[in-house]
């Protein structure tokens, strides 16, 4: 049986009014993972949405440095807010 641990969230960023993309801190077994997943707020509260992306802490700058060049790719995206 895998030890899954969640940490409080570490991040959110509004996708719209009703969902956010959240990033979590969590240890499996034994070590530090990041979580990427997309939260659909509801009255009954927030439910997860769709297949979580979880990688080892130690790529982060390897996740960051793929999605700058997709970033780029795309032209730097002139329409997205920070």
């Amino acid at each position: 049986m895998s030890e899954r641990s969640t940490q409080p969230i570490f991040s959110e960023y509004a996708i719209n009014p009703r969902e956010v993309f959240r990033a979590e801190i969590c240890i499996i077994n034994g070590r530090q993972v990041v979580r990427l997943t997309r939260w659909k707020r509801t009255p009954e509260g927030d439910k997860r949405t769709g297949c979580a992306f979880e990688f080892g802490a130690h790529r982060c700058q390897g996740v960051v440095k793929m999605l700058s060049d997709v970033q780029r790719e795309l032209g730097g995206l002139p329409h997205a807010t920070t």
